[in-house]
């Protein structure tokens, strides 16, 4: 189980690192696509909050990938 923190919400912290992890987990396309999106998340491991992933909505519904 992971939680989802908005990236909004999320960014002021750790913002530079992992849209470092996610532009390289995602490519060019898909970067942008989450970028662009409204449900924008950062998914992180709930026993130390460490982030391992992303997720947001696109066209094709829910998308998710995992850095870590």
């Amino acid at each position: 189980m992971y939680i989802e923190f908005a990236l909004h919400h999320y960014i002021g912290d750790n913002g530079d690192e992992v849209l470092n992890d996610a532009r390289a987990a995602l490519g060019g396309a898909d970067y942008a696509s989450y970028l662009n999106s409204e449900r924008a998340a950062i998914v992180v491991n709930p026993h130390n909050l460490a982030p391992v992933g992303v997720s947001w909505t696109d066209g094709n519904g829910i998308q998710n990938r995992f850095f870590r």
